[in-house]
């Protein structure tokens, strides 16, 4: 089980849904799905009152699971199974599901107090309040972080022409990048 402390709040991944709880249960998930499935499930306590959350999972076998804090606000970023979602811990009934699907990893970047996510082909920056950006197509298939900067992440991306990985470098301020494979179509 992973918990940390953020603005006030105290986070815990339970392994699952509790039989019995005095606390509001919130669920969490994308349009359209079911929320009759136990997914990734937050213990929330906070300054004024606690809740769990049920984030429904994007079940991609690959997909990442865990919790990102930021530190000005309180605000994480959930991903269940690579379904991605943002909130507020002292609003979760107000969220939004990330665009990034399936989320394969996430960077904490604390200069900035953001979190980068990233799927097979892009990676997209979010702050507590929303995406910062989000990159043109690093990959045909698959992104492998080797260093994260100050001002930059550092990466390799599948180049299916020449059937090698390549190295990109993404600025952190922009999201502009350079490198990465050639001819990659941008959809």
């Amino acid at each position: 089980m992973r918990e940390f402390q953020t603005s006030g709040f105290h986070v815990e991944i339970l392994p699952g849904l509790p039989g019995m709880s005095s606390l509001e249960i919130h669920q969490f998930a994308r349009p359209g799905q079911s929320t009759h499935s136990e997914g990734t499930v937050l213990a929330v306590n906070g300054p004024e009152k606690g809740w769990i959350g049920n984030f429904q999972s994007g079940r991609f076998f690959m997909g990442l699971t865990d919790v990102f804090p930021f530190q000005t606000q309180p605000s994480v970023c959930v991903s269940a199974g690579g379904q991605g979602y943002r909130l507020r811990l002292d609003s979760p009934k107000e969220y939004a599901v990330l665009k990034t699907f399936p989320v394969l990893g996430a960077r904490n970047i604390s200069e900035q107090d953001w979190v980068v996510l990233w799927d097979f082909t892009r990676l997209e920056a979010h702050s507590a309040t929303g995406v910062v950006w989000r990159t043109r197509r690093l990959s045909w298939d698959g992104i492998s972080i080797t260093e994260v900067r100050r001002d930059c992440i550092m990466g390799l991306g599948w180049d299916a022409a020449n059937e090698t990985e390549v190295e990109f470098r993404v600025d952190l301020s922009t999201g502009e990048h350079t490198g990465g494979p050639t001819n990659v179509p941008n959809f």
